[in-house]
């Protein structure tokens, strides 16, 4: 068995085991290896990083690392979400770029890019998105939908909520801001892009980028020229990026099976609502030829913002709240 295999054999064997151990002697008769041969890699794995450590009983995972490496973390979200295929770059100027060139050449749906440092991340209306190795959750996801173009963009807000949902469950109360932002405290902490390449009246695919600010401190985030937050300023401890990711795509794959059946949010709309940061206030909606301002009644079932706007309620499907 050669060294990736081998690796990725132990990986795999340790996190079935979590929290508990696995005997070498178990780990060299799956890999066709020598007891020998599986103590060298598994030192080298610890060279690397992985939290592993030796005893009677065998080896054992410490705790889940929250490392990108590819093999790693595709065993890792797999359990939870089956077919992820991962792509790691440890810098890259934009895992979305990245990751339409791949899906032009033919990816497949559940390919997730990601990087520990993008130097050109962008967001939404040409604006960029900063991101810190070690720091920051930086990636991007394929998804192949047989749908109509009109469809698509509730699948951003299909996103919030998923990634709502994920930080709810580590201890926090985000909001959503349509159509892409998560605010914690009143401040940004994550924001979603949603790009789409279309073949006549049908998708081709689509790129989901989306970046949490995870443990990223204030002097990080000074230079920043909107407020911004992080999971490590807003709980007071540091927290696992691969967590957060696992908690994610857990939650959006569920709905996203079923949304892409026909693309109607309708099953969403009280959740997503629920969590609308502005709902019953007074909100301007800017992006288009001029901006409209009302109050915000809630999204609809195609993801449109319902706005009252003086005695008339207005359906916004373009621009964002400023």
């Amino acid at each position: 068995m050669n060294r990736p295999n081998l690796s990725r054999t132990i990986l795999s064997l340790l996190l079935e085991a979590f929290p508990g151990s696995v005997s070498g002697e178990k780990i060299g008769a799956t890999g066709g290896v020598s007891r020998v041969a599986v103590w060298k890699e598994v030192q080298r794995l610890q060279g690397l990083g992985f939290p592993i450590v030796a005893s009677r009983r065998g080896y054992r995972l410490v705790s889940i690392p929250d490392r990108f490496d590819p093999d790693f973390l595709e065993l890792y979200l797999q359990r939870d979400a089956p077919g992820v295929r991962v792509v790691y770059r440890e810098e890259v100027d934009s895992t979305s770029t990245l990751l339409r060139v791949l899906a032009e050449e033919g990816a497949p749906e559940g390919t997730l890019c990601i990087a520990d440092r993008q130097t050109r991340g962008r967001g939404r209306r040409g604006r960029s998105w900063f991101s810190l190795p070690g720091k920051s959750l930086t990636f991007s996801f394929l998804l192949r939908p047989l749908l109509s173009p009109s469809f698509c963009a509730s699948c951003t807000l299909l996103a919030g909520i998923a990634l709502a949902e994920a930080l709810e469950g580590l201890g926090f109360s985000p909001v959503l801001k349509w159509p892409n932002d998560v605010l914690l405290g009143g401040k940004k902490v994550a924001g979603i892009l949603l790009e789409t390449a279309t073949d006549l009246d049908e998708v081709s695919w689509m790129v989901l980028g989306i970046g949490v600010n995870v443990n990223l401190e204030e002097r990080d985030l000074a230079s920043l020229p909107f407020q911004a937050t992080s999971l490590l300023l807003e709980g007071g401890v540091s927290v696992p990026r691969v967590e957060v990711l696992r908690r994610f795509l857990a939650r959006f794959l569920a709905a996203y099976r079923q949304w892409k059946e026909g693309g109607d949010f309708s099953p969403w709309v009280a959740d997503y609502n629920r969590r609308l940061a502005f709902l019953g206030r007074s909100v301007t909606i800017v992006g288009g030829k001029s901006p409209v301002s009302g109050t915000a009644l809630g999204v609809d079932g195609s993801g449109a913002l319902r706005v009252m706007e003086g005695e008339k309620e207005r359906r916004i499907t373009w621009g964002e709240i400023a």
